[in-house]
């Protein structure tokens, strides 16, 4: 009695329901979970299904819009809509179609437009578009609201890009936001009299 008290003692597995039996693959699997081989052995939940994929950036290009008038665009599940300025679609773009609005006569005051983004009321990011403008510069600005709250707005301006268009980064690039408002100006033409309905224009917005 003494010698099989002193084997149980010293560890040794028992027959029964308790039991561990360490023989063939059961072994196999429980050393390679001991030792962090696989997590399979260890019966983790992460090998029932795939794992999860990064979230793949997506650029509106409004590929598919007619000429004319512009007054909503459906893309990757993004609604993009004017909320002031006269906006339409042109074949000209970065590549073409762009949304553009046109500016007042030589010397008058500046003009603005404004068009939203927004993703069915999930959250995204913001994180550049394209500009462009035909004779002056390009003030611009940038709004991204969560709900009613405006979580950022950043403004600046590009140089005159001679009717080329300029890709403009979000300094604010990783704030999830529901809503985004761009905002473009038109300066005042002081430099060509003869230019008085200047094309600015919007290409290419990087969402995510």
């Amino acid at each position: 009695m003494s010698a099989r008290r002193s084997k149980r003692e010293a560890g040794s597995p028992q027959s029964g329901a308790g039991s561990r039996d360490l023989e063939g693959p059961i072994a196999v699997k429980w050393i390679a979970c001991m030792l962090g081989l696989s997590v399979v052995a260890c019966g983790s939940d992460s090998a029932s299904g795939p794992s999860p994929t990064a979230s793949v950036a997506k650029t509106i290009t409004f590929a598919m819009l007619p000429p004319g008038p512009f007054n909503r665009d459906l893309e990757s599940g993004f609604t993009i809509t004017p909320m002031s300025g006269n906006w339409t679609a042109q074949s000209y773009g970065n590549p073409g179609p762009a949304i553009t609005f046109r500016g007042s006569a030589y010397l008058a005051a500046p003009t603005s437009a404004e068009v939203e983004i927004t993703r069915g009321g999930l959250t995204f990011t913001f994180s550049a578009a394209d500009l462009y403008s035909s004779v002056t510069r390009i003030p611009w600005e940038f709004t991204g609201y969560r709900g009613s709250v405006a979580l950022f707005t950043v403004s600046g301006e590009e140089g005159n890009t001679f009717g080329h268009f300029v890709t403009t980064p979000n300094p604010r690039s990783t704030d999830a936001i529901d809503r985004l408002v761009i905002k473009l100006t038109q300066p005042t033409n002081t430099t060509c009299p003869t230019c008085g309905d200047n094309p600015m224009g919007l290409d290419n917005i990087v969402v995510n």
